[in-house]
């Protein structure tokens, strides 16, 4: 997927109208600028550098950037109305922050409703660090927590490549016109928790999604040792949780496109009520399909149009399939399947690679599949 935050200009450290609660922790003279004027309202782009609470009572009119470490954004239950903006809150951006918590904040009709990344080029970006350096680089260990997001044209919250030990817990993310949240090249341990998805996917008018371009509540694209645990999805567009690696896609049309290392590998999906759904959990979701118009980088294994897809060591245990047509998909090899619950269900279970076989003999091998249940009724 490109880059949510491509071609973004810089932002002004001043908002035009400012109604900020703060506590007593100034980062820089800019911030301290801010005031503290109960009873209005934040509007234009505003730079957060310390610990910051809004007023409750407003809707701002606002894109909110964190690029500071160590603050903490209490909305208070305050509504962020980022419509026409890029982004309603950013963490990061230009700097690689860390120890960020945002609270309690309600994000709607931004194109991105939360970004948490280091934005550039990831070809540049790429070539002047090693990767554990843009581990240490890229926004870890941030929070973010009892609040949602609705109604952004493209992704709910988008975690970018390299971001680490991001959570997201207690969060509803809703009526995104593509993935609820989206797990980026490259990053991982990050954690989704106690948080609802639904209606995600599905575009936004005037630009619906239609067939394949219909998108799942949580993307889990080349991203590993992640926890998605304990959430609530239901009627998306394409289906739940999907884990893939991307192809390379736009490798030779996009200058800053780079080849995926990583696999969506290594992760734990536990104690999630998957309901209404075409797909519940799809491991290796692009291993079958036509990606002939993507400029796919990597080498393909049948024609021009079907790749390699690589999902592996996941672990799918203790979910509850709830009318899902299809339960579980697994379409790459070495994965776990325990303890799960299907109800009414009409395929809960569906393990195979039938062209990855027909061109290359490999048919998915090694699945563990364990104490499942199948009901008809509820």
């Amino acid at each position: 997927m490109s880059h949510p935050a491509s071609g973004r200009k810089s932002w002004s450290a001043f908002p035009a109208c400012v109604s900020l609660i703060l506590l007593p922790v100034f980062a820089s003279a800019a911030a301290a600028a801010l005031g503290s004027a109960p009873g209005t309202c934040l509007t234009g782009n505003v730079s957060i550098t310390r610990d910051t609470v809004l007023d409750p009572a407003c809707t701002h009119k606002a894109s909110l950037r964190i690029n500071a470490s160590n603050v903490t954004l209490d909305c208070r239950g305050s509504r962020i109305d980022a419509e026409g903006r890029r982004v309603g809150i950013e963490i990061g951006g230009k700097r690689g922050v860390s120890d960020v918590a945002v609270r309690n904040c309600n994000v709607l009709n931004a194109k991105t409703g939360i970004y948490v990344g280091l934005t550039g080029s990831d070809a540049k970006k790429a070539q002047q660090y090693s990767r554990e350096e843009l581990y240490a680089r890229t926004p870890h260990r941030i929070r973010i927590e009892n609040g949602s997001v609705h109604d952004s044209s493209g992704v709910g919250i988008y975690i970018d490549d390299y971001a680490s030990e991001v959570t997201v817990e207690g969060t509803r993310i809703s009526d995104s016109g593509s993935a609820g949240i989206y797990l980026e090249h490259s990053s991982r341990r990050n954690r989704i928790l106690d948080s609802e998805l639904s209606g995600n996917g599905y575009g936004r008018f005037p630009e619906l999604r239609l067939g394949e371009a219909r998108r799942e509540a949580i993307a889990v694209d080349s991203s590993s040792h992640n926890r998605i645990e304990g959430n609530h999805i239901h009627d998306n567009a394409a289906g739940g949780i999907f884990l893939y690696k991307n192809c390379h896609e736009h490798a030779r049309s996009n200058p800053a496109s780079v080849p995926r290392w990583q696999a969506a590998e290594h992760n734990l999906i536990r104690g999630n009520i998957i309901e209404n759904e075409k797909v519940g959990v799809w491991l290796a979701s692009r291993q079958s399909r036509d990606l002939g118009a993507w400029g796919c980088g990597d080498r393909p294994y049948l024609g021009n149009r079907y790749f390699p897809d690589y999902a592996r060591h996941n672990r799918v245990e203790a979910n509850t399939f709830r009318r899902v047509d299809t339960g579980i998909i697994v379409e790459d090899d070495d994965n776990a399947l325990v303890g799960n619950r299907f109800v009414e269900s009409d395929k809960p279970i569906v393990i195979g690679a039938a062209l990855r076989e027909q061109a290359l003999g490999k048919k998915v091998e090694r699945t563990r599949i364990q104490d499942n249940e199948i009901k008809a009724t509820p």
